[in-house]
């Protein structure tokens, strides 16, 4: 499932670091639902994968990690 990073999440996946705010990844199904369900990322099945930008990056409705604490 394709979904769209609203914080970002330390670490790796498969060697290549985490998308950045507002960027796009394809997630296994089970993983983006609880992404989604907590709060991290949103449903972006119609985007290509990778395509945050630094606009996206500044959209005010996407949430800070600090906003998650405690999820």
């Amino acid at each position: 499932m394709r979904v769209r990073m609203k914080i970002q999440i330390s670490g790796t996946r498969d060697g290549q670091d985490g998308p950045a705010p507002g960027g796009v990844i394809d997630l296994p199904d089970a993983e983006a639902g609880f992404m989604i369900g907590s709060g991290a990322a949103e449903d972006a099945a119609t985007e290509p994968a990778d395509s945050g930008t630094a606009e996206d990056m500044a959209d005010p409705d996407l949430v800070p990690a600090s906003a998650l604490a405690g999820v």
